[in-house]
């Protein structure tokens, strides 16, 4: 996607992949945990640091040459679930990775507030 876009950049990440598992905790291998973490936070971490640099630097152009209205580099949109929020029995895996990813969302929001 970063070639195809070239100079141009990106305007809009979704994050958008994920995979469920409903097992208990006991019954979970560590490698399912592993594959849901990947999936469901890691790949879309990935993406966005490399699509935030390109956001931040077409930011700081339009606002250099004072075009592009408020001078907005992009946005990142994360699907998550409401998992993300509160744990149940038998979700542990996929509840450990929606929270990660809001956690991260956070966090990055709060860095980004300001670029």
């Amino acid at each position: 996607a970063l070639q195809l876009c070239g100079t141009a950049g990106i305007d809009v990440l979704v994050n958008n992949g994920g995979v469920s598992s409903r097992s208990t905790f006991i019954d979970t291998k560590l490698e399912v945990d592993a594959r849901i973490m990947q999936i469901n936070f890691l790949a879309g971490a990935a993406l966005a640091k490399a699509v935030v640099p390109i956001m931040i630097a077409k930011q700081q152009q339009n606002t250099n040459n004072g075009s592009g209205g408020d001078g907005g580099g992009g946005s990142i949109i994360w699907i998550s679930s409401v998992q993300g929020l509160i744990g149940i029995p038998g979700r542990t895996s996929y509840a450990a990775s929606k929270f990660a990813v809001q956690g991260y969302c956070e966090s990055l929001r709060a860095e980004l507030a300001s670029s």
